[in-house]
């Protein structure tokens, strides 16, 4: 077997479906996303109604929704061009693939900034909360993060059927095995 290095072809093309998948999953993220914000009115509406806010409460809400959004929009914007220019490279005959790289660690750290703005932001909604309020919201972005997640393979359905069929006799190969 050749050194990876010795691959480049085969390392392109794990970084492009690593990639793929990254725009993949955002893409989905931000298709299910309004444009009246990042919840969506109708989000907006259900979290006010779930954890029964009162009229300040919903005024400071909205006003930190107002703000989120704000505050995401650059950071979509460079995630937009990050995408253009990772898709534009696919056009090359032979694309760099540390400039693949560095994109790719481009669009992980952007996902990241998303990810944190989001954090800072559930965290001062939970503040506007009183302590019943709170318990409510854990349970509803706990349900929430459970349906967004990842889900457990299912279960084969009978013996040797999973994806590849019961271990040997002797157990799994180890790392030196064949």
């Amino acid at each position: 077997m050749k050194p990876i290095g010795k691959q480049p072809l085969l390392v392109i093309l794990v970084l492009v479906l690593a990639a793929l998948n990254v725009g993949l999953v955002t893409f989905m993220w931000f298709a299910q996303r309004s444009d009246n914000g990042p919840a969506g009115p109708a989000t907006a509406r259900f979290l006010i109604k779930e954890l029964n806010f009162n009229k300040t409460q919903e005024q400071q809400y909205l006003d930190l929704e107002h703000r989120f959004t704000d505050s995401l929009e650059p950071v979509k914007h460079k995630e937009r061009q990050l995408h253009d220019r990772f898709f534009d490279m696919m056009h090359a005959a032979s694309p760099d693939s540390a400039q693949v790289a560095s994109i790719i660690d481009s669009m992980g750290h952007n996902r990241g900034q998303i990810e944190y703005l989001t954090f800072v932001h559930f965290r001062e909604v939970r503040a506007l909360c009183n302590a019943e309020q709170q318990q409510r919201f854990d349970k509803v972005i706990s349900e929430t993060m459970r349906r967004m997640g990842p889900h457990p393979p299912k279960p084969p359905k009978g013996p040797g059927e999973g994806p590849q069929g019961p271990p040997p006799p002797d157990g799994p190969p180890g790392p030196l095995q064949r």
